[in-house]
């Protein structure tokens, strides 16, 4: 549990008509939430006022913590009752809405759980998107008004946002553009100090002398980056918190909290923290896969400014190379369980594979279209998948059956074989395996002899591709893919 540390999401809704995706046709156009925390006691209340609009039938499914209980309902109209199972809360109106408005007030107390772990305590408080700790549909995206009690002493950040006019312990945020969830940090060793990134401004709540004006230098290349890469930046501005304790980021509506002890020097990691910002804030899909798409952002954004590999995104990569098969999962099938070494390590590498296959300029197109419109439901990657095979100048079907729907990474055996012509050449026979079941590929091949170099590119899509080149001089070794363009174990060479 973090040492007298809070970070809560909470998801809200649209303000406008978009439908969410399992319920025919309503919309959720408001939400209001009054949350109390109550670390002495390990507990959270909250009153959460939501207010759906269009027509549906009696039951609306939304998704809550299974750890906590909805004590009470009121309709604004007509009669409402719950149950719970699981993590679903089905809600029952009478009479169904019928192209009209209605509020639902929720009262809910408990005691969160995550993955076996109390998520409050005496000490601290963390609750993330995946806690679903307010009712949720799969569409959450508003402007959203906030007000938290919070231990006396204890600085508070959010999205948004702060009201003027705080009264006591109550601290209120309102977001003046939609949102999808709503992040929030407090804690008694923090303090908040502003700086700007160009037109943006940055406010960070941390301790230990850190301040908001060294972080902007971080971010402001990669906001700018993104913003002409992308669409302009979706929020009024950057709420980021430096947490104890915490053992990776956590993502809202303009908010990152990070672990105080991660590194956040270098662009690179700038851009990893804000790329995930576009993606699953203002962009989401039907599952974690949406997170490899980010990841892969900040790796383009790292290639054309000629950093490095952001830190989080190498680790997680190399963790994928060593982690057991029993724990791999297809990225179509990841779940909340999938360790990040597969959705963000090899994920960023699977996109980028797509890029190499139908190309920049339709690749470029069809990720502008995408976070250019306005807030809709979840994307299915499915739906991704058709958006990129249409019109593309090479098929991407293969590419996204391999780095998909498949575990696993390309792994290859190569077999060398060399001996002088008649005419003081070399003939060189190459031989390239491919382990396991074939993937579709391009592959950069380098043959290297004494100060001296043959390239070629040669497109394999079998278990073996035999090539046979006639060269100048003896090939002493020869490499697979130079530029590392392709996620791959590393390769066995033998020499006949």
């Amino acid at each position: 549990m973090w040492p007298a540390v809070l970070a809560l999401l909470l998801s809200l809704a649209h303000v406008s008509n978009i439908s969410a995706s399992g319920d025919d046709g309503l919309t959720v156009v408001g939400m209001a939430v009054l949350v109390e925390l109550r670390p002495e006691l390990g507990l959270i209340t909250e009153t959460a006022q939501v207010t759906l609009e269009g027509s549906s039938g009696p039951l609306v499914r939304f998704r809550l913590n299974r750890s906590l209980q909805v004590e009470r309902i009121r309709a604004g109209s007509g009669a409402a009752r719950h149950s719970q199972a699981g993590d679903t809360l089905t809600v029952t109106l009478t009479p169904p809405m019928n192209d009209e408005r209605r509020t639902l007030t929720f009262q809910i107390t408990g005691r969160p759980r995550h993955e076996g772990t109390d998520r409050v305590g005496s000490k601290g408080v963390v609750l993330g998107a995946e806690d679903h700790w307010i009712p949720s549909l799969p569409l959450t995206a508003a402007a959203a008004d906030l007000q938290v009690v919070a231990p006396p002493g204890w600085t508070v950040l959010a999205s948004g946002e702060p009201v003027a006019g705080r009264t006591g312990n109550t601290h209120r945020f309102r977001t003046r553009r939609p949102v999808r969830s709503i992040g929030l940090a407090a804690g008694p060793d923090l303090s908040i100090t502003e700086a700007t990134m160009g037109r943006t401004p940055l406010r960070v709540a941390a301790g230990g002398g850190i301040e908001a004006t060294g972080l902007a230098q971080v971010f402001s290349d990669a906001m700018t980056w993104l913003s002409g890469t992308l669409v302009p930046y979706p929020f009024e501005g950057l709420n980021l918190a430096l947490m104890p304790g915490l053992e990776g980021p956590v993502y809202a509506g303009g908010f990152v909290a990070v672990p105080a002890d991660q590194a956040l020097t270098s662009l690179a990691d700038g851009a990893d923290l804000l790329a995930s910002l576009w993606f699953g804030q203002s962009l989401t899909g039907d599952g974690p896969w949406m997170e490899s798409l980010a990841a892969w952002q900040a790796v383009a954004y790292s290639r054309d400014r000629g950093h490095g590999m952001p830190l989080r995104i190498a680790d997680q990569r190399d963790r994928y190379l060593s982690m057991s098969h029993n724990r791999d999962v297809a990225i179509r099938r990841a779940d909340d369980r999938t360790p990040d070494a597969v959705v963000r390590g090899k994920g960023s590498a699977a996109w980028e594979m797509v890029r190499m296959t139908c190309g920049n300029r339709h690749f470029s197109a069809q990720m502008a279209a995408m976070i250019a419109g306005p807030p809709g439901a979840p994307l299915r990657l499915e739906e991704v998948r058709k958006r990129f095979a249409a019109n593309s100048p090479e098929p991407v079907e293969a590419v996204f059956a391999d780095w998909f729907d498949r575990t696993g990474l390309p792994a290859f055996t190569t077999e060398l074989n060399t001996f002088p012509t008649s005419r003081n050449q070399w003939r060189t026979d190459l031989s390239i395996h491919q382990r396991g079941r074939p993937y579709t590929l391009s592959l950069d091949v380098v043959f290297h002899g004494a100060g001296q170099e043959h390239r070629e590119t040669v497109r394999i899509d079998r278990e073996t591709t035999q090539l046979l080149y006639v060269l100048p001089f003896q090939v002493i070794r020869v490499e697979l893919d130079p530029l590392g363009r392709i996620y791959k174990q590393p390769t066995i060479t033998r020499k006949r």
